[in-house]
C-alpha cells in the first residue's frame, strides 16, 4: 500500500501531494498500532478470565501458537 501511495504522489503530484501522502502513512501506522494493542489486550483479558485455558497453555497442553490463533478469530 505504501508503494502505491508513493507512486500516486510521484505520478505528477496531481493525485496525491506530499502532505496527503504523509498524513495517510501516519494514519496507517496509527491504525495498525491500535489494532495490535487491542488484540494483545483482548488476548490477555481472555486468558485471565479463563484460567483453565491459561493453565493449558502454561503446561504445554495447548501451544501458544494455538492461543494466538484463537485470539485472532
Amino acid at each position: 500500500m505504501t508503494t502505491a501511495l508513493i507512486a500516486a504522489r510521484d505520478d505528477d503530484g496531481s493525485r496525491l501531494n506530499e502532505n496527503e501522502l504523509v498524513g495517510t502513512l501516519v494514519s496507517m501506522l496509527a491504525a495498525a498500532h491500535e489494532t495490535s494493542a487491542n488484540l494483545i489486550d483482548h488476548a490477555v483479558t481472555a486468558l485471565l478470565t479463563h484460567p483453565d485455558q491459561l493453565a493449558l497453555a502454561q503446561v504445554g497442553e495447548a501451544s501458544w501458537e494455538d492461543v494466538v490463533e484463537e485470539t485472532l478469530r
